[in-house]
């Protein structure tokens, strides 16, 4: 699990190494495109 960090470019460099091609700071739009929807998680934003 990927701990919360308050460090931006720790933030960056994770993305890149686990997530490379996603955009590190996704829009709605980005995410609707994407097919990710919210996981029923309580600090997500409602779709």
């Amino acid at each position: 699990m990927f701990s919360s960090t308050k460090d931006k470019k720790k933030y960056e460099e994770h993305l890149v190494l686990n997530h490379p091609g996603l955009p590190p700071y996704p829009s709605i739009a980005d995410l609707n495109r994407l097919g990710i929807f919210p996981q029923g998680k309580n600090w997500k934003f409602n779709l």
